[in-house]
C-alpha cells in the first residue's frame, strides 16, 4: 500500500514534538534560547523522512519476494485451518469463558436480580387480585367462611413475600420452594372453595408459568411441577378417602363441580364465575406480556452489541 513518506514521518514523530514543546515551555531557558529550540524544532518536522515508502498490510502481495521455499512443505500448509485476528478477538469477546471470573458472576446475579424485581411485582398485583374477590364471594353468599377467609389471607401472604423478594431477590431455594409451596396452598383452597374443575386449573397455569420465571426453578423445573400437580391431586385423594367433603362427581354422564365454601344460586354466582375467569385471562396476559418483554429487552440488546462489534471489527476474509 503506497503511502506518503511525508505524513508517516509527521504521524510517527508527532508524541515527540508535542512533549518536547511543553518541556521547552516549562523550562528556565531564556526567551532567546526558547526561540532557538523552537526554530529547531520545526526545521526537524518539516525535514524529508528517510523511511520506505511501502507499508505491509495484512493480506497483500509483496513488490518482491525473496523468500527461499522450502522444497516439500511449503505447499502443504493449510492455510483454511488458519484464524484471523478478527475471528480471534469475537470469539473472545462473544463466547462465554468456561470458568466464569468474578466480576461476571456478579454481572450476572445483577441480571438476575433485576428480572426477579420485575416478575416479582407483577405478582404483587395478581395476589391482590385473587384477595380482592373476598368482596364478591361475600355478596354472592358464603357457606363456609373459614376456608374463603383462608384464600383471602394466604393471598395477602403471598403478595407480601413478593414485595420481600423484589426487595432483596436473592434467595435461597428453600425460601423459593416455600414461595411455590404457598402458592400451591391457594390453590388448593380456591379448590375447596369453588370446585377444583371451575376456573382453578387455568389459575394453576398460569401460576407455574408465573413461579416459574424465578431462576431458583429454571434449573429445578420438575420440583415446582411437582409441587403444583401435588397441590391439586392431594385434595382429590383425600375426598377420595371420605377424609374431606366432596366438591365433584360424575353422574348422569355429565361432571359436577361443588362449591363447597360458596353459595350456588342466582345472578351472583354467574358474576362470580364469569369474573373470576375473566380475571384469570388477564393475569395470564400481564404476566406473558412481561416475560415477553422481558426476552425481548434482553435480545435485543445482545443483537445491537453483537452489531457494534460487528462494526469495531473488520470483516473475516473469504477461506
Amino acid at each position: 500500500m503506497p503511502v506518503n513518506p511525508s505524513n508517516c514521518t509527521l504521524l510517527l514523530t508527532l508524541p515527540w514534538r508535542l512533549h518536547t514543546i511543553r518541556r521547552m515551555l516549562s523550562s528556565r531557558l531564556s526567551l532567546p534560547g526558547k526561540s532557538v529550540l523552537l526554530a529547531l524544532v520545526a526545521w526537524l518536522s518539516c525535514a524529508p523522512a528517510a523511511v520506505a515508502a511501502w507499508i505491509w498490510v495484512e493480506g497483500e502481495n509483496p513488490t518482491v519476494n525473496r523468500m527461499n521455499r522450502h522444497p516439500w512443505w511449503y505447499d502443504q500448509v493449510k492455510k483454511e485451518l488458519f484464524s484471523g485476528a478478527a475471528e480471534m478477538v469475537t470469539a473472545l469477546v462473544l463466547e462465554p469463558p468456561q470458568d466464569p471470573p468474578v466480576e461476571l458472576r456478579q454481572a450476572l446475579r445483577s441480571a438476575d436480580a433485576e428480572i426477579v424485581r420485575r416478575h416479582a411485582l407483577t405478582a404483587i398485583g395478581a395476589y391482590l387480585a385473587i384477595a380482592s374477590f373476598l368482596p364478591i364471594a361475600a355478596w354472592n353468599g358464603i357457606r363456609k367462611w373459614p376456608e374463603v377467609l383462608a384464600v383471602f389471607a394466604v393471598a395477602l401472604l403471598l403478595a407480601m413475600a413478593a414485595w420481600r423478594i423484589r426487595r432483596r431477590p436473592d434467595r435461597t431455594f428453600v425460601e423459593m420452594l416455600g414461595y411455590a409451596i404457598g402458592n400451591g396452598l391457594l390453590l388448593a383452597l380456591m379448590g375447596r372453595m369453588a370446585g377444583p374443575f371451575t376456573f382453578v386449573p387455568a389459575l394453576m397455569c398460569v401460576v407455574t408459568m408465573s413461579v416459574m420465571a424465578y431462576p431458583a426453578f429454571i434449573e429445578r423445573s420438575w420440583i415446582l411441577i411437582a409441587t403444583m400437580i401435588a397441590s391439586f391431586s392431594i385434595p382429590l385423594v383425600l375426598e377420595a378417602q371420605g377424609l374431606l367433603p366432596t366438591t365433584w362427581d360424575l353422574r348422569d354422564g355429565g361432571l359436577f363441580s361443588h362449591a363447597g365454601a360458596l353459595v350456588i344460586s342466582g345472578t351472583p354466582t354467574a358474576i362470580l364465575v364469569i369474573g373470576a375467569t375473566v380475571a384469570t385471562v388477564i393475569v395470564a396476559g400481564i404476566h406473558a406480556a412481561a416475560l415477553g418483554r422481558s426476552n425481548r429487552s434482553a435480545q435485543q440488546q445482545l443483537v445491537m452489541q453483537a452489531w457494534h462489534l460487528r462494526q469495531l471489527l473488520p470483516a473475516a476474509r473469504p477461506a
